[in-house]
């Protein structure tokens, strides 16, 4: 079973657990920091044993009665703590999980621990079995104190990480509007939305920017090594989405230049992204609709490289926003529609271009498609008001009928008929007494 203790801990967390819906408030979201930061993937148990004394340092719980405070906090996890993946498939489609993290606490007055069990549905998610995970460290998490802060300095590590990666681990991935995609995110209002569980609060967005983006952000530029701004991106006269501009300190965002002296190490360098190039599934994409034949990019090396570089981390990018489905039939348009005069040189920036003016317009489309929609659930309440049911005019005075003559002449007969009746029936009684 693992025991955790440090101090200094790193959380790990898969991308799509980070951009998932946190269905808790503050506490119980920092306290599952806490425990997502002592499990080790590396040990095969879903257990982890916690001293009391790093909760309540983490937690800032100082109190006599910080025991029963700390019982307090885990139940409300425990009982309420709901995690709402959503992920795109390679198919296009969207699947959305409902978890539940934790399966069992253990807690025991004499012991100096809290034994945590997490569900085996989590596990995938906060274990480094697979790419796209962020680490960022515990003492971060411990200075925000708010929901918001934390959910917002989760998303700012996770493109940060990516950035950091490209820029030192992949030197030669240097496309300068990917890297500024990880540095500068950004995020539709109505993701952020989701994201921060806020799709039904501040309707205003005055309302939503002070509590959701600017004192937040205050929080993590005074408490973490990032330094953060953002600015709202307009249409129509409405805000549509955030860019965020990510710094952090101490961090050497330059890129050192491949030692061109040193022949034999650049010529390895080369064929090392070539052959990478050539065995990317982009590129079968890529000639399998007839974009290029195959003779071109084996016989062409700064062909390749250049593909490798500039096109392919945007089609990671677009597939990781959209889908890959959208991605080849993108692909198969590009490839009818290519004017004849684009050249292999040209070819790399030709195709870089028709990708992110396709996201634009995508995002533009899906930003209209959203605003038709409440729209229409405008109008459509609209209607249904003003058409009202039945039972809501019952007591409205309704028109009476208009008896002709004739009609009118035989109703009163029969009036005095049964009044003579009953005249007789009153004085025959009268006979009887």
């Amino acid at each position: 079973m693992a025991d955790a203790n440090s101090e200094e801990q790193l959380v790990t967390q898969h991308n799509d657990l980070i951009r998932a819906v946190a269905e808790m408030d503050r506490m119980p979201l920092k306290l599952f920091e806490v425990i997502v930061g002592a499990y080790d993937s590396r040990k095969s148990q879903n257990s982890v044993r916690i001293k009391k004394d790093l909760f309540y340092e983490f937690l800032n719980i100082n109190s006599t009665n910080r025991s029963y405070r700390l019982q307090v906090a885990i139940n409300e996890l425990h009982k309420h703590s709901v995690f709402l993946v959503r992920s795109v498939e390679q198919d296009g489609s969207v699947t959305k999980r409902s978890i539940a993290p934790i399966e069992e606490f253990y807690w025991n007055s004499a012991k100096n621990y809290v034994e945590v069990t997490f569900s085996r549905k989590i596990l995938p998610y906060i274990s480094m079995l697979q790419d796209n995970f962020t680490q960022y460290k515990l003492t971060d998490i411990a200075g925000l104190n708010s929901k918001h802060a934390i959910t917002l300095y989760k998303l700012i590590a996770m493109n940060f990480n990516q950035y950091q990666y490209y820029i030192k681990h992949k030197p030669r991935f240097r496309n300068s509007h990917q890297l500024d995609q990880y540095a500068n995110p950004y995020i539709e209002l109505k993701e952020l939305r989701r994201i921060t569980n806020t799709m039904n609060k501040y309707s205003r967005f005055s309302s939503f920017d002070s509590t959701v983006l600017k004192n937040p952000i205050e929080e993590i530029n005074n408490n973490t090594d990032f330094n953060v701004t953002y600015e709202k991106k307009i249409s129509n006269r409405k805000v549509v989405g955030i860019t965020f501009h990510i710094t952090k300190e101490g961090f050497n965002d330059k890129i050192s230049e491949p030692d061109i002296s040193d022949n034999e190490k650049h010529k390895e360098s080369l064929e090392e992204a070539y052959q990478e190039a050539l065995k990317s599934t982009y590129t079968i994409m890529l000639v399998s609709a007839g974009v290029f034949d195959l003779v071109t990019i084996m016989n062409n090396k700064g062909f390749a490289v250049k593909l490798l570089e500039e096109v392919y981390p945007a089609y990671d990018a677009f597939i990781e926003e959209f889908s890959e489905t959208k991605l080849k039939n993108h692909i198969n348009h590009v490839s009818k529609y290519k004017n004849n005069d684009v050249s292999t040189d040209t070819l790399p920036n030709y195709l870089y271009t028709s990708i992110t003016s396709y996201i634009d317009e995508l995002r533009e489309k899906n930003t209209k498609e959203t605003s038709k929609k409440i729209s229409s659930s405008k109008k459509k309440i609209t209607r249904q008001i003003e058409t009202l049911p039945e039972w809501a005019t019952e007591n409205d005075p309704k028109p009476t009928k208009q008896l002709d003559p004739e009609e009118a002449e035989k109703l009163q007969v029969k009036i005095n008929n049964q009044l003579e009746k009953l005249r007789g029936r009153k004085d025959n009684t009268k006979l009887e007494d």
